[in-house]
């Protein structure tokens, strides 16, 4: 484990893309070639370099995905950590649109709180921070819909706590 945290720290800024193609029997013709980013676990708390941050964004942006999904974990316990990272973040653009849940660090239950207020307050400023985000739909028990042409299909993201159920129908 302690070789992990290490291996972690010493690489933060390694960025890699995976592609994956996956293969689905009856999908809408609306979705063929639809590209997703997903990006997870960025913990801005243990950033030291801007300009290295600043090129895994780019390394994000170059995908050219119609969507970027974020899957949680922004910082590490704190929401001031996103600090001075809050304007890179915000270059993060897609056609369809960003969308974000909140990972477990994000709820900051690995910090000791001076009350729950203080809790609760530094998650409302969090999700202050994603939604300043332009562009970025934050979801937490909510549902979005998106209309996709050439023919027509919907994108359906729907979340119940932080768990993100995306579902492709034919119109």
């Amino acid at each position: 484990m302690f070789s992990s945290f290490i291996y972690g720290l010493s690489n933060k800024y390694n960025y890699q893309v995976k592609s994956i193609k996956i293969p689905f029997a009856n999908l809408p013709a609306a979705f063929k070639g639809l590209k997703i980013v997903h990006i997870s676990d960025i913990h801005t708390g243990s950033f030291t370099n801007y300009k290295a941050v600043n090129k895994g964004i780019d390394l994000i942006l170059s995908q050219n995905a119609d969507l970027i999904l974020f899957t949680g974990d922004l910082v590490n316990n704190k929401s001031n950590e996103v600090g001075e990272y809050q304007k890179i973040f915000s270059r993060l653009k897609a056609p369809m649109g960003v969308y974000s849940v909140l990972g477990n660090h994000d709820y900051g239950d690995y910090v000791q709180w001076k009350s729950p207020v203080e809790k609760a307050q530094n998650l409302e400023a969090l999700k202050k921070y994603m939604q300043i985000w332009a562009g970025v739909f934050y979801l937490m028990n909510t549902c979005h819909c998106k209309r996709i042409t050439k023919p027509l299909a919907w994108l359906a993201f729907k979340t119940s706590a932080a768990v993100a159920v995306f579902t492709a129908t034919a119109a």
